[in-house]
C-alpha cells in the first residue's frame, strides 16, 4: 500500500474556507470597534461639555455672578469665537461688569479653558454665540437652543445639549448630526 502525499481538492477547500470565515469575522469585529470607539469619543466629548456647563452654573449660583462659556476664539482670549469646536472656556464676569451688557475685559477671571477633541463637530442653533449663566443659574438660551456634538464624519448618531428652563443643560441622543 503506498501512502498518500499531500493534500486533497477537498483538504485545501476545507483550509480556504476556514481562512475565508476567520478573514469575515476579523473584519466584521475591526468594523463593529471601529464604530463603537467613534461612538465612545463623541459621547465623551459630550459629557465633559455638559460637566462644564453644570460646573458653570453651580459657580454663577455658588459666587453670585454671572459665567460664561463660550466657543474659543482662534487668536484672541478676549473674544468668543463661533466654533465650538477650537474648544471653549469659561469665564466669571467681573463684579464691575455685572449689570452692563456683556463683553469681556481683562478683568474678568478664565476659569477654564478647554480644547475639544479633533474628531468631533459641533453644531449649534444657540440665540448668541455664548451661554450666560446669571446669579440664580438661569441662561440667556431659549428652550430650543441646542449644540450638536458629532463625529467627524456626519455619519454616527450624536448628542445633542439643551438647556432646559431652569438654566440646566441636559443631554438627548440622537440619529442625525443636523
Amino acid at each position: 500500500m503506498k501512502k498518500q502525499r499531500g493534500a486533497t481538492v477537498l483538504d485545501l477547500l476545507k483550509l480556504l474556507i476556514a481562512i475565508i470565515v476567520v478573514v469575515w469575522s476579523g473584519i466584521v469585529i475591526v468594523s463593529h470597534l471601529t464604530d463603537y470607539a467613534k461612538e465612545q469619543v463623541v459621547s465623551g466629548q459630550t459629557k465633559v461639555l455638559l460637566v462644564d456647563f453644570l460646573n458653570a452654573r453651580k459657580y454663577a449660583i455658588e459666587h453670585n455672578l454671572r459665567v460664561v462659556v463660550c466657543a474659543k476664539h482662534d487668536s484672541n482670549p478676549l473674544l468668543c469665537g463661533s466654533d465650538w469646536s477650537n474648544g471653549w472656556r469659561i469665564i466669571a464676569v467681573n463684579l464691575q461688569n455685572q449689570s452692563k451688557p456683556f463683553a469681556l475685559s481683562v478683568q474678568d477671571t478664565v476659569i477654564l479653558v478647554r480644547h475639544s477633541q479633533d474628531n468631533v463637530t459641533f453644531n449649534t442653533s444657540l440665540t448668541s454665540d455664548n451661554i450666560v449663566f446669571n446669579r440664580t443659574g438661569m441662561v440667556n438660551q431659549g428652550p430650543m437652543s441646542y449644540i450638536n456634538i458629532c463625529g467627524i464624519s456626519g455619519q454616527e448618531s450624536s448628542n445633542q445639549l439643551h438647556f432646559r428652563s431652569q438654566g440646566r443643560a441636559e443631554m438627548v441622543r440622537v440619529d442625525s448630526c443636523e
